[in-house]
Formats: C-alpha cells, structure tokens, sequence
C-alpha cells in the first residue's frame, strides 16, 4: 500500500504494469461507514484520491497507451473539476448581482431545483468533499488517522 486510497491504488497500479482488472457485474460490496464524523471521513478519504492521482499523473508517460486517457480524465475529475463547479457558482452569481443576468439566474435556479434529484446532490456533496480534502492537503497529508467506530 502506498498512499491512504489503497483500493485506486492497487488497481492503478495493476494497469500501470499493463494488466487489466476486471469486475464481475454481479459483485456486492458493503462498506461500514462511521457512526460519527462522516464528513470528515469522506474528506480524508478524498485527499487520499487526491495524493494518489497526483502521484499517477508523475508516472503517467510509463502508462500504458489507453490507460494514459483514463488516469487523466480520473485525475481531472478528482483535482480540478471540483473546482470548477465552485468558480461555475461565482461566476454566475456575479453575472446576476452585477449584470442583472437573467440567463445566470436562470442557471442557478436550475441548479438549485436539481438538487431534489439524488445522483446530482451526491455528485455536489463529492465535489464539496474533493474541494475541502485539496485545501487540506494544502496543510496535511494526514497518513495516519484515529480508529473510527462502524
């Protein structure tokens, strides 16, 4: 194990060699999630996928071919989208406040409204996990952690 994301790990590291993993389709996993401090252990495990895609990113002339489309896009995903979404939001609330944009209202609205929708707020949530865990790798790597009750 090299870095806290252990399971992206291990497979990245799998394809890194040239191999493939493959999953079945009808393979359940149950994770135990903690009791107390969801939040934060959601985003200790974001800055663990953080560390681990940046580090991918320094080994990615070795990758194999196709794999080099895949860690990008992973990496991408992981350490600059979450910020996007943010500066999307600034951006937009600006053009409102400033601009009287009814395009840019329109925009938030909708994003708000979307929010009933389950896959889109968990989508949001992530992405709030990713921006808080990239600032605190800013600070610390936290590799070691206290035991959590599950």
């Amino acid at each position: 194990m090299d870095v806290g994301a252990d399971d992206s790990h291990t497979a990245t590291r799998i394809a890194l060699m040239g191999f493939r993993a493959i999953v079945p389709e009808d393979l359940w996993v149950d994770e135990l999630v903690p009791s107390r401090g969801y939040f934060w252990w959601r985003v200790r495990r974001a800055q663990h996928l953080i560390q681990h895609f940046v580090k991918c990113l320094r080994e990615l002339k070795c990758a194999p071919g196709e794999f080099r489309k895949v860690l990008v896009a992973e990496a991408y995903l992981h350490v600059i989208n979450p910020y996007l979404l943010l500066l999307s939001a600034v951006l937009l609330m600006m053009s409102v406040v400033l601009a009287h944009s009814l395009v840019g209202l329109s925009a938030l609205v909708l994003g708000v409204v979307l929010l009933i929708v389950k896959q889109y707020r968990m989508w949001v949530v992530q992405q709030l996990h990713l921006m808080v865990a990239g600032v605190r790798n800013l600070w610390t790597k936290e590799l070691v952690w206290g035991m959590q009750t599950k």
